[in-house]
């Protein structure tokens, strides 16, 4: 029998399928001897939190398998995941800056609202798109300001061969943690705390619903504004 048998060529038109890609394994939970920092929990079977910050300082939490987040086969809290899942978990991130100090919540906050208004904000890009433009999302960065400040961004754009012509911002300044701001271009169009961190610092418990609701009328008033400095004004952005 020849190398190819006929018993195994494709029907006449059919072309041959790729094997269907294998859904990845989940992560294995990690085992350690540590007591576990969950409130309640008693088991002594805790891993250290992974997180080290900018200042060599490590996160002095543990957590057992019920309790801990993984982020590339990595232990950490809950608050330090939610970190390394927006900016990385490589000594520095993308953009020069080492990782976060321990209880900067800023690159989680900036992370959770841009994946909440993702969408409407490619909505209104595209109303600005001319031909030849492309778009794109840049992951959570930091950016020092002239003054010396960071902040934390993630940035939507229009480009192309040219350069950057519309960008849209959010962000949250490390001086101030709990204050997010849109900005259009270099100009910020809206600065508010949002109401979830509000009912938080004054210990509200919030019912589901009001809470949907306020976080949507919020993300409407932020988009509206830099809706409303787009169709205001004939520079690029």
């Amino acid at each position: 029998m020849g190398l190819f048998s006929r018993k195994s060529d494709p029907p006449l038109g059919a072309l041959p399928t790729a094997p269907l890609p294998q859904p990845a394994a989940p992560p294995q939970p990690l085992a350690g001897e540590l007591p576990c920092s969950a409130k309640g929990c008693s088991n002594t079977t805790g891993v250290a939190c992974s997180y080290v910050d900018r200042r060599n300082r490590r996160c002095r939490t543990a957590w057992c398998p019920e309790h801990q987040f993984l982020v590339n086969g990595k232990c950490y809290c809950r608050r330090h995941a939610n970190t390394v899942d927006a900016v990385g978990d490589q000594e520095h991130t993308t953009y020069g800056f080492a990782m976060p100090d321990l209880s900067n919540r800023a690159p989680s906050l900036v992370r959770w609202v841009a994946n909440d208004i993702t969408d409407r904000v490619e909505e209104i890009l595209e109303r600005y798109r001319t031909p030849g433009e492309q778009y794109r999302r840049e992951r959570v960065h930091a950016v020092r300001s002239v003054d010396g400040s960071v902040r934390w961004e993630v940035t939507w754009q229009l480009f192309d061969h040219t350069g950057s012509r519309v960008r849209i911002s959010i962000e949250v300044r490390e001086s101030s943690p709990t204050t997010l701001s849109a900005r259009v271009g270099q100009l910020i169009v809206y600065s508010e705390t949002p109401p979830w961190i509000l009912h938080r610092e004054r210990n509200e418990e919030m019912v589901p619903e009001t809470d949907v609701r306020e976080r949507d009328m919020f993300y409407d008033m932020l988009l509206k504004a830099v809706e409303e400095h787009l169709k205001d004004s004939d520079e690029p952005y």
